[in-house]
């Protein structure tokens, strides 16, 4: 599955099949999605936008962390 960032629509688009999620966290989203590929993660940036697409709240796991919960 190769997902792809719309930003003009603020949603994340399978290019296979078209299906698109509108993710609530789509700023801290895209954020941290280019600090990723900025710090040459490439693969990790991919899986983080696989994950958020399939469902996973990824910004609000990585908040929990941080405040310990």
């Amino acid at each position: 599955m190769c997902i792809y960032i719309d930003s003009k629509n603020r949603a994340l688009v399978n290019s296979k099949t078209g299906e698109s999620v509108y993710p609530d966290c789509f700023d801290d989203l895209i954020a941290y999605h280019a600090y990723l590929i900025a710090s040459k993660h490439p693969k990790q940036a991919c899986e983080k936008l696989k994950d958020v697409f399939k469902g996973e709240k990824v910004i609000s796991e990585m908040i929990m962390k941080a405040r310990g919960e």
